[in-house]
This record gives C-alpha cells, structure tokens and sequence, in this order.
C-alpha cells in the first residue's frame, strides 16, 4: 500500500509517494494545470495537478484520473492543511469506489 506525504520544503510543495518524489510530467502530459509544480491547501492550478498526478498514480487509468481529479482535489488537496498531509492508497482507492 502506497503512503503519499505532502509537505514543505522552504517554500515548495513536495510530494513524496514510499519515499520517492511524485513525477510532475506524467499529469502535465495529460492536462497542462501548473507547470511549475504541485501545491496543496487551497483550490488552484497547483492542488489540481495534484491532484491529477496522485489519482493518475494510484489508478494508471488516464480516463479514470481525469473523470475525478476535481472532485479529489475538492475533497482531499484543498482542503489540506499547509504544513503537509499524509493520504493511503487504500482511503484514495476507497474514495474512488464511492464514484464509480
């Protein structure tokens, strides 16, 4: 199971997934929201390429991240605190049960 930590580092956002930084490129492939990262806390162009990115990662189903990315990033990215965050797999597997 997967543990994704958002937190800060100076002033940038960074998303760790076991450890490893979550790539940028493979959602900015799909939709162009924030090339110049990720961010979280709020509901800009930054949590929504997160946003993506994390449903793209847990899912690597495409149309299935970008049938539910918004509504991820209302519920889950948004909504996080400003120091970090720490998300499952499972609760976002979970989540995306109750949308499909």
């Amino acid at each position: 199971m997967k543990l994704y930590l958002g937190k800060r580092e100076g002033s940038k956002a960074v998303i760790y997934v076991d450890d490893k930084e979550l790539p940028l490129d493979p959602s900015l492939k799909l939709r162009d929201h924030s090339p110049t990262g990720f961010e979280f806390g709020y509901g800009g162009s930054g949590p929504t390429q997160l946003a993506l990115a994390i449903l793209l990662d847990v899912t690597s189903n495409p149309d299935l991240a970008l049938a539910h990315y918004k509504d991820f990033r209302d519920d889950f990215i948004a909504p996080a605190q400003f120091e970090g965050f720490v998300l499952t797999e499972l609760e976002i597997s979970q989540w995306l049960l109750g949308k499909v």
